[in-house]
């Protein structure tokens, strides 16, 4: 039922989708078909002039409807490029068929074509059409574990989304990041995935980077909404600029805390500085989402900001601990969050040992740079590691490295979620959309951007 409610969606852009691929298949099948069979073109001269007026009306058939970054800077060049690719197979394809196997022409027209809508589709994944990008994104999340959990049916043991890995039962899944392209930088997605939305109130994990910003570039998140959940940005290194729809101006840098409580609905975006921009800088953190419990996903929306200095810090042999949120090893987070929560960042040596806080029924690890054992068993750094509920368990850090501890209690029911909108109601993520795509939410001071709803219906 998830998979069916999260495709409805898409099928309207699809279907255009596949519409235009068919016109643009036979106006280059017709021109090529022509120029072959009545004139004295060659199959190789009479391909690029079928494909250029494909390409052409491909174009112009998506570009009202399907460039999901067709503000975006860089999306024409990056359309040019799979454009490009597409036709250099068929060139390719051309010269193997008929001019080294001997083929007629016209039979190879079909199999000529049937390529690049297959390149355009894989491309498109990464940048330009939205529906395409979305059913690979949502067939990865929602099949894929799946499958394996068939294939785990019969076994008693834990979840993982590695097939070929074995896992502690203390562990009762192993989430392994999959890697997104959020233009000009990639993000290493954990949290959702087809089969685990929820780690405690945590709904969304990503972690940024590690990306070197040249000279002249930078990080450019338009302005965006949310409801229902709180928004957690957490840097070990660089910095970012933050604006809201409540007028707050906010840079972050390594070590304290931006928590933004969408409640209702907030709009903000996160820029690089003027400064870091003409200067260069390397970007490093975790973007994470809590999501509210009920009482309060219609709360006003609210902006905090703890600097590093603000929060505890807590010495372990071999290591350092920062609590960011929540109660955890002895100490308090001063960020107040709407239910049970901690979230911890541990700086360990080589060879140090921690034990994980059995106070909350939702726990999960996730080391950033360096790999992790659990009685024995190694864990490679990008990879969640939830633990099962009561279990005392200690890992080690055997080179050291950066881990990240986070989960609380388990929230108060079904969580649904959407691009940016999480609510416990299917229709409250509707109306969010559809006051988004109308420009009802409040604006940003400041900001004359935005970022459109990934899919436009019809």
């Amino acid at each position: 039922m998830n998979l069916r409610r999260r495709l409805h969606p898409l099928l309207p852009e699809l279907l255009r989708f596949g519409i235009v691929g068919l016109v643009a298949t036979a106006t280059h099948a017709a021109v090529y078909g022509y120029l072959v069979s009545r004139t004295s073109v060659a199959p190789l001269a009479a391909n690029p002039v079928a494909f250029a007026l494909a390409f052409l009306v491909s174009f112009f058939g998506h570009r009202d409807w399907t460039f999901a970054h067709q503000a975006a800077k860089g999306a024409l060049p990056k359309f040019l490029a799979t454009a490009l690719l597409g036709f250099c197979s068929n060139q390719f394809i051309t010269w193997l068929v008929v001019d080294q196997f001997h083929l007629p022409a016209l039979d190879v027209i079909y199999g000529i074509f049937l390529v690049t809508p297959i390149l355009v589709f894989i491309c498109s994944k990464y940048w330009a059409f939205a529906a395409p990008r979305q059913l690979l994104e949502i067939l990865e999340d929602e099949l894929i574990p799946h499958a394996q959990s068939l294939q785990l049916a019969e076994s008693t043991g834990p979840r993982t989304n590695s097939p070929n890995s074995s896992v502690s039962p203390k562990i009762i899944d192993r989430i392994a990041g999959r890697a997104r392209d959020l233009g000009g930088f990639s993000v290493r997605r954990v949290l959702p995935i087809g089969h685990r939305k929820l780690v405690g109130p945590f709904i969304f994990f990503d972690e940024m980077g590690p990306v070197n910003f040249a000279p002249g570039t930078g990080m450019d998140v338009r302005p965006h909404p949310h409801i229902g959940l709180a928004t957690v940005t957490y840097l070990f290194t660089g910095r970012m600029h933050h604006r809201d729809s409540l007028g707050t101006v906010q840079a972050i840098e390594p070590g304290a805390v931006n928590w933004m409580t969408a409640g209702r609905g907030i709009v903000h975006s996160e820029r690089s500085t003027p400064q870091d921009r003409a200067d260069g800088i390397a970007m490093h953190g975790i973007q994470s989402w809590v999501a509210l419990p009920r009482e309060c996903e219609e709360c006003a929306p609210s902006f905090v900001h703890h600097p590093a200095d603000a929060l505890p810090r807590v010495e372990l042999p071999g290591a350092q601990l920062r609590i960011i949120a929540g109660h955890a090893f002895g100490a308090q987070s001063p960020v107040i969050t709407a239910s049970p929560t901690f979230y911890v960042e541990a700086l360990c040596e080589h060879g140090a040992m921690i034990k994980v806080p059995n106070d909350y029924a939702e726990r999960a690890i996730y080391p950033v740079d360096q790999p992790i054992e659990i009685d024995g068993e190694t864990h490679s750094p990008g990879s969640l590691m939830v633990l099962a509920a009561d279990a005392d368990v200690t890992f080690s850090a055997p080179q050291g490295g950066r881990v990240m501890l986070l989960g609380g209690a388990k929230l108060d029911g079904e969580r649904y979620i959407d691009w940016n909108f999480v609510s416990s109601r299917p229709e409250r993520i509707e109306q969010a959309k559809a006051d988004w795509a109308a420009q009802r939410f409040a604006p940003v001071p400041g900001e004359t951007e935005f970022i459109p709803l990934p899919v436009q219906r019809a």
